[in-house]
């Protein structure tokens, strides 16, 4: 028959790093750093169309957290594009007062006030 030390002394090893753990039962690790590597390694994604977007959004979401906090609210189009902004990618619209729509990068958000100038929202 078993004993409780054989079964307490039986080794589990870290998910990422296969060394053996110790401390606590329930432990999967055997550090923060074996933590963070393997859950970056798995949710993290490797399709290079969704990094290619992602990287558009976080341009889009920089420049116009850049001007708002200018005070640049009211900003031409153009100026936009000589920055790199690019309207074809965002992650949401709402409709705002006055039925406009407000195209969203994240959290900053942007109105098309006519063809050549835009009103920056949102800033979070």
């Amino acid at each position: 028959m078993a004993t409780l030390n054989q079964f307490m002394m039986k080794e589990k090893l870290c998910l990422d790093c296969g060394s053996i753990i110790q401390g606590r039962s329930d432990k999967k690790f055997c550090s923060d750093h074996c933590r963070s590597h393997y859950f970056f390694n798995n949710n993290s994604c490797n399709h290079p169309n969704i990094k290619q977007v992602n990287k558009i959004l976080r341009s889009n979401f920089k420049i116009l957290c850049h001007l708002h906090v200018k005070g640049q609210c009211k900003v031409k189009k153009n100026k936009l594009l000589e920055m790199g902004f690019n309207f074809n990618h965002f992650t949401h619209i709402k409709v705002v007062p006055n039925n406009h729509l407000c195209f969203f990068s994240y959290l900053a958000g942007y109105v098309m006030l006519d063809e050549d100038s835009c009103l920056i929202l949102n800033v979070g």
